[in-house]
């Protein structure tokens, strides 16, 4: 009797991997429209765990769990090396070279992002945008305006750690 790791660890040894796939992140301040194409796609090659805070691969008990982790990471290792492009890649790189842990290497990316003063650029170039966003301006029907608008907004959001309430809205789509 296989059991569900075995055959998940048997099935990822058996799928067919491509690099090429993988978003490139050739500058720091690109990070907010990489990593929606980035995370996208390792969920779609069935690496989505790599790249969550909450993974723990220490606490990992069972062996062919802990032999997928460790194939998984080799090729994620691989695909970052690939990927990361941008200064702070390459500083995360760097510093888990000896470990090759892509996981980690990943994480310290994520916090190097969320602490970088480019992200805080970012901000204020996605604020200037969304208030800047008009229906007369936007080829498309009003659908497709209110969906990129909001699309604009939420990523200002997700990025500034600030909420832009009811009024903000408001005042803009008027």
């Amino acid at each position: 009797v296989t059991s569900v790791s075995e055959k998940e660890c048997n099935a990822w040894q058996r799928r067919r991997a491509v690099k090429e796939l993988f978003p490139i992140l050739k500058d720091d301040m690109h990070c907010l429209k990489w990593k929606p194409e980035f995370l996208a796609e390792l969920r779609v090659q069935k690496l989505e765990r790599l790249a969550s805070q909450e993974f723990k691969p220490d606490d990992m008990r069972d062996l062919y769990d802990r032999k997928l982790y460790e194939q998984q990471n080799d090729y994620l290792w691989t695909v970052l090396l690939r990927v990361f492009d941008n200064d702070m890649g390459r500083m995360c790189i760097d510093a888990t070279m000896a470990t090759r842990n892509a996981h980690e290497a990943y994480l310290q990316h994520e916090d190097m992002q969320e602490a970088s003063y480019r992200q805080r650029y970012t901000s204020g170039e996605l604020l200037e945008e969304l208030v800047n966003f008009h229906l007369e301006d936007f080829n498309g029907t009003r659908m497709s305006f209110l969906k990129e608008w909001y699309n604009k907004y939420y990523r200002l959001n997700e990025l500034g750690g600030k909420t832009y309430d009811y009024e903000f809205v408001h005042s803009n789509l008027q």
